[in-house]
C-alpha cells in the first residue's frame, strides 16, 4: 500500500527536513567555535604561555605574561661573538 501525499504537504515536509538539517549544521558549527575559543589557537596542545586569560583569575596573575624571561640565555647559540644577545 503506497502512501499518497498532497503536493503542498510534501513540499512542506521537504522544507521542514531542509531546515532541520540547517539547524543541525549550525549547531555543530557553534559547538566547534565555542570549543575552539575555550581551548585556544592550538587546540588541546596549547602551550601555557599562549593560553587565554581566565576571567576568574586574580588581577595580579592576569598581568603576568607566560614564557621565559626576556633576559634569559637558553643556549650558547643565543650569544653573538660580539656579546650581544639575540
Amino acid at each position: 500500500m503506497a502512501l499518497h501525499y498532497c503536493p503542498n504537504c510534501f513540499a512542506m515536509q521537504q522544507e521542514n527536513n531542509r531546515l532541520q538539517e540547517t539547524i543541525r549544521h549550525l549547531k555543530s558549527q557553534l559547538q566547534y567555535q565555542q570549543r575552539h575559543s575555550q581551548e585556544g589557537p592550538f587546540g588541546s596542545s596549547t602551550p601555557s604561555s599562549k593560553m587565554p586569560i581566565k576571567p576568574s583569575s586574580l588581577p595580579e596573575r592576569q598581568a603576568k605574561t607566560g614564557g621565559a624571561k626576556v633576559s634569559r640565555i637558553n643556549t650558547l647559540n643565543d650569544i653573538h661573538p660580539c656579546g650581544v644577545i639575540v
